[in-house]
């Protein structure tokens, strides 16, 4: 129903694109449409295959989030004024006072639960009532306040069962302990991630990468970009927006492989790659724009122009012939800083490779094999079986007799 819902939403929101956006805005409006049918999507397959499993649950939450607060906002944005307190009008502004609870809290909940949908051992299991307490409390807050606010207090509309006084400073009082809280929540709930994934074996670190990986993106992502955010008026700020919403998506994508175990042990391999070229990315930019600079002050200063076309050209073959080397350069030093094993144990290989080229004696094949094997796999225990094939000499025919 929630995929129902989703595609639904997907189709009115892309027809009701305005026309003529720029590449980019049109990029990011596809990339928010895409959002809730990618979790919801998740959220089916998940609970499907795993229905005891609470994290397609906690998906299928997030995937109301997102399928109905566009609605919603769309809705609410039409008034300028309070609309009249129907309960429509009531039970819309209501929901969409809390709705975003309903991101968060799962969020929480699955740092805790991942990926077995269980929390780590039962002694954390304190912390789902904890959260269902918090949850709890939040929802009669919303519901009995006196008047309910527009979500940027454009707006109020006067609650019909409204019992606890709309002023600043007592809502703060009421409010201000649950922010504590659930900060306190997520702080505990990556804890008993991190606890997981030193006492997890070794199918279930892989997972937990998944999601790390994920969540390390969003960070990169989302710390730079920050102060473009909500700027919707400037190609920055609709540049950041689509990373954003690119990198919220990667959180049910991550999640679906880590759970489903579709193509789970490359998240090494894509760990390694995102490193480097991250790292190739930001140095060649940083060599290509400190060039430019160099370059136009000195040959402004030859020719006597401020600008020259000939500094853009040099420096961009100057990043053409640095890409391949500073490239190899960037991923050896990150195999020696992060992968040192799997480094190491490359080297090796390349060397066995080269010495057995030229070698024809069994014995010295054997050692440079037993000494391979050492390295790289460091086994306990290491024992080579050589089988010599034994050859039987065949008899030849006899032949046929002739009697006179």
């Amino acid at each position: 129903m929630v995929c129902l819902f989703a595609l639904a939403n997907f189709v009115g929101r892309a027809i009701s694109l305005p026309a003529g956006e720029s590449i980019f805005q049109l990029a990011s409006d596809l990339a928010w449409i895409v959002l809730p049918v990618v979790f919801a999507v998740v959220a089916a397959l998940i609970t499907s295959r795993q229905p005891r499993n609470l994290i397609g649950w906690l998906l299928v939450a997030q995937s109301i989030f997102f399928v109905l607060i566009a609605p919603v906002d769309a809705y609410l944005g039409k008034f300028t004024a309070a609309p009249p307190p129907t309960i429509p009008n009531l039970l819309i502004t209501w929901f969409s006072n809390w709705s975003w609870v309903l991101l968060v809290l799962p969020l929480a909940l699955i740092l805790l639960l991942f990926p077995t949908g269980r929390p780590p051992s039962p002694r954390w299991r304190w912390v789902l009532f904890y959260a269902l307490g918090m949850f709890v409390y939040f929802i009669l807050l919303a519901t009995f306040v006196e008047n309910i606010h527009e979500v940027n207090d454009a707006w109020m509309i006067p609650n019909p069962i409204g019992l606890i006084p709309d002023h600043p400073a007592f809502l703060a009082t009421l409010v201000t302990p649950w922010i504590v809280s659930l900060g306190v929540l997520i702080i505990v709930c990556a804890v008993a991630l991190f606890v997981r994934y030193r006492r997890a074996p070794t199918v279930e670190r892989l997972q937990i990468k998944w999601l790390l990986f994920a969540g390390a993106v969003f960070v990169v992502v989302y710390v730079p970009l920050l102060p473009w955010q909500g700027n919707m008026q400037s190609l920055a700020g609709v540049i950041a927006d689509l990373f954003f919403a690119l990198s919220i998506t990667l959180f049910p994508i991550a999640i679906a492989i880590a759970i489903l175990r579709h193509r789970l042990w490359d998240i090494d391999v894509i760990i390694r790659k995102t490193l480097t070229y991250s790292v190739l990315t930001a140095l060649l930019a940083l060599i290509f724009f400190g060039s430019v600079v160099l370059l136009q002050q000195a040959l402004g200063s030859i020719a006597g122009t401020e600008t020259s076309p000939i500094g853009i050209v040099l420096s961009t073959l100057a990043i053409a012939a640095l890409f391949t080397p500073l490239r190899r350069q960037v991923q050896n030093t990150i195999d020696r800083r992060f992968y040192r094993k799997n480094y190491d144990a490359h080297k090796i290989l390349e060397r066995f490779a080269a010495t057995t080229r030229y070698e024809v004696e069994v014995e010295q094949l054997i050692q440079h094999l037993m000494s391979v094997s050492e390295e790289t796999l460091q086994p306990e225990s290491l024992s080579l079986w050589l089988i010599t094939p034994r050859y039987t000499p065949r008899r030849p025919p006899a032949s046929p007799s002739v009697h006179p």
